[in-house]
């Protein structure tokens, strides 16, 4: 499972035909330079890996892993284990986009004038959706009972919450 929300592929009939997708893999950002420009510290800058935090369950530690070649990551948070394979997964699953949108925001997708092709999301695995799902769910559990305390939230909480009610009608549409 490289991602988690989605991703957009080829459809038999153009890779029979041999045509060209309009996605660019050598115009992706180096994994360093897409976490700073993300405004994440990178922790050991010299080696196979370096260390960042985690915009997918919004830790301030240090518990991202990242493979300095390819960008694959995994997070050693204990609450939220997130992982894949490149910087456009890690992308999908802290911002809530799909495949496209991602790529086109990564500079990846390559517009050439043409019709887009037929595209056909592949389905989140239903065990994946769901881990998502309680992940999500649990945030706004605690983020609501605060609120009932009379605990006022700050702007990256609020934005925090609307990633994750995004998130959670992503994955309802996928699944409707």
């Amino acid at each position: 499972m490289t991602t988690l929300i989605g991703q957009y592929l080829m459809t038999k009939s153009r890779f029979k035909k041999g045509l060209p997708m309009p996605f660019d893999r050598t115009r992706l950002p180096d994994p360093v330079s897409y976490f700073e420009s993300r405004g994440q510290k990178i922790v050991g800058k010299r080696g196979k890996h370096f260390r960042t935090t985690c915009a997918i369950h919004g830790g301030d530690d240090d518990n991202l892993s990242v493979l300095r070649d390819t960008g694959a990551f995994h997070c050693f948070s204990g609450n939220c284990g997130a992982h894949g394979g490149d910087v456009i997964s890690y992308a999908m699953q802290a911002d809530g986009t799909d495949f496209v949108t991602t790529c086109k925001a990564l500079g990846a997708w390559v517009e050439d004038g043409k019709p887009p092709g037929n595209y056909k999301p592949k389905p989140l695995p239903a065990a994946d959706a769901l881990r998502i799902l309680a992940h999500e769910s649990m945030l706004i559990a605690i983020i609501a009972s605060d609120m009932c305390r009379g605990i006022p939230i700050d702007e990256e909480t609020k934005d925090r919450l609307l990633q994750a009610v995004g998130r959670i009608n992503s994955i309802q549409g996928a699944y409707q």
